[in-house]
């Protein structure tokens, strides 16, 4: 058996037109569904880091240069993003439990990165 809500909600403008849904202003606020948290900017380039990988190792894309051509970034870019695979495990691992974050972060990850012993990447962290 299932249940159902309901929820009035009134249409909104939003930025450059775009029409955007909104809980009426008499929805109670334990009624008012929360926006989903943000995943932290850092975190999701550490996944696609590891997609692209995938695809590099089924042989979907050959190399990191067409892989560039066919997400439309520059071949630096992609290497700047697959240099956060030489992390040390568990570095990786709080990256994408979203325990990283900030400015400069992604920054500051290939910089250790570039470290290529793990334990000192630790020390570094």
């Amino acid at each position: 058996m299932s249940k159902s809500v309901t929820i009035k909600v009134r249409v909104a403008s939003g930025r450059k037109g775009r029409r955007r849904l909104e809980p009426a202003p008499d929805t109670p606020p334990e009624r008012v569904p929360r926006p989903p948290e943000r995943v932290p900017r850092v975190s999701r380039l550490l996944a696609l880091a590891h997609h692209w990988r995938g695809l590099i190792r089924d042989g979907t894309v050959r190399d990191q240069t067409d892989l560039a051509g066919l997400v439309g970034v520059s071949r630096a870019r992609v290497s700047q993003v697959m240099r956060l695979l030489d992390l040390a495990p568990n570095i990786q691992e709080a990256v994408l439990d979203g325990k990283v974050d900030g400015p400069g972060a992604e920054i500051a990850l290939r910089r250790i990165a570039e470290e290529p012993i793990w334990s000192t990447q630790r020390r570094i962290m």
